[in-house]
């Protein structure tokens, strides 16, 4: 009885590894990639040291630029949230995105 209890227990665990293993290398969902994205690139952001970066100034002599910017007032949130919610629908819960460990590496 305990030999099979142990059996039952070893296979359990090798189940899970290859659970996690699999879980590990598949590709991700939308939101699952945001997720990632979140912890593994957002949170990692930080300003480089002023020492490291120009002055900020660029010659724009013989270059074309606009001479002003206008805000995009039109561009309201809820457009926003309606274009994501298209993205959303449209990728469902599909696997179209990086496995997590890409992400991870990227950051």
């Amino acid at each position: 009885k305990a030999r099979e209890e142990q059996a039952k227990a070893r296979e359990e665990q090798a189940k899970a590894r290859e659970e996690a293993e699999r879980r590990k290398n598949q590709r991700t969902t939308l939101e699952e990639y945001l997720y990632n994205c979140h912890f593994h690139l957002y949170k990692k952001l930080a300003l480089a040291d002023k020492s490291k970066s120009s002055t900020g100034f660029t010659k724009v002599e013989g270059k074309y630029y606009p001479k002003w910017l206008r805000p995009w007032t039109s561009f309201t949130n809820t457009q926003r949230q309606d274009h994501f919610e298209a993205i959303r629908r449209v990728c469902g819960k599909r696997r179209l995105f990086h496995q997590e460990s890409t992400t991870r590496d990227l950051g």
